[in-house]
């Protein structure tokens, strides 16, 4: 972020998208990690937008529709890389 030394004129903003069913306990219907670019000033950050044009979730029936809750976030921990698969063991030759 902007600071005495200076600052880059743009970052990347890790934004995570969730819709999930409320109730005594949310059940998590689909959940998206994305990344942003946001613009920056001397005044601090520019307003962006994201849109999520590829989150898919399946049209909740009746009733349930009222209770699917839309979560918009930053979500620090989406930076992580996930653990690359571990390697084939080789087999022993007999």
């Amino acid at each position: 972020m902007p600071g005495p030394a200076g600052a880059p004129s743009s970052i990347q903003v890790p934004i995570r998208v969730a819709v999930v069913q409320g109730g005594v306990s949310e059940k998590t219907i689909a959940t998206k990690a994305y990344q942003t670019t946001v613009n920056l000033s001397e005044s601090g950050s520019e307003p962006f937008t994201i849109v999520a044009e590829d989150l898919v979730y399946p049209a909740p029936p009746g009733s349930i529709t009222d209770t699917y809750i839309f979560y918009v976030g930053f979500d620090p921990q989406s930076l992580k890389p996930e653990h690359p698969a571990p390697a084939p063991r080789k087999k022993k030759q007999p």
